[in-house]
């Protein structure tokens, strides 16, 4: 809607089974109603909509490099978790070694700054409804990543919702529409 863009009604599907996905693989009916709950939902919500934002201004701001817009977008979250960090009075953590405030830094400076330059570049160069979609992937990702790395499970809910993004991303992808890349 921002950006004036107008997806076909195969695009708009896509996005939509994507976020029926993601729907189902983050819902809790433990949880209930109202939602958020808690300060952890609303950091999470509130990083969802900075992340649209930004993607959003990438879009927008085409005509400047991807590495200014990378750069933008990571010292923004480095401003925001600051201010943050402020406000919330949280104590600077105590007995961390050297090698984990390196290993930080490297991954911060290095790791995240080339992601960002990644979903930069992409975002500028393909349709907002298909980036959108493909992005909901982090989600298949993180689950898949929580089962393996650690004791949690993935529910078949969860399945069904990975699914469902991951196939949202293929006909997006390939049987989608015939648009050329934004330049």
């Amino acid at each position: 809607l921002w950006l004036g863009e107008r997806p076909s009604t195969f695009g708009l599907s896509a996005l939509v089974l994507a976020m029926v996905g993601a729907m189902l693989m983050l819902w809790n009916p433990s949880l209930g109603f109202p939602w958020p709950q808690s300060e952890a939902d609303w950091l999470a919500i509130s990083s969802g909509i900075g992340f649209s934002v930004s993607n959003v201004a990438v879009r927008r701001l085409r005509h400047l490099p991807s590495s200014l817009k990378a750069s933008v977008a990571w010292w923004g979250v480095v401003v925001v978790a600051g201010v943050w960090l402020l406000f919330a009075q949280i104590p600077w953590p105590q007995n961390v070694s050297s090698d984990a405030w390196i290993g930080a830094f490297i991954l911060g400076s290095v790791g995240i700054f080339s992601a960002t330059i990644a979903v930069v570049y992409g975002v500028a160069r393909m349709p907002v409804h298909r980036s959108a979609t493909i992005l909901l992937f982090e989600l298949v990702a993180g689950a898949l990543s929580s089962q393996w790395l650690t004791d949690e499970i993935v529910t078949t809910m969860e399945w069904y919702g990975g699914a469902l993004i991951v196939l949202a991303g293929y006909l997006s992808v390939r049987i989608g529409e015939a648009e050329s890349p934004v330049p």
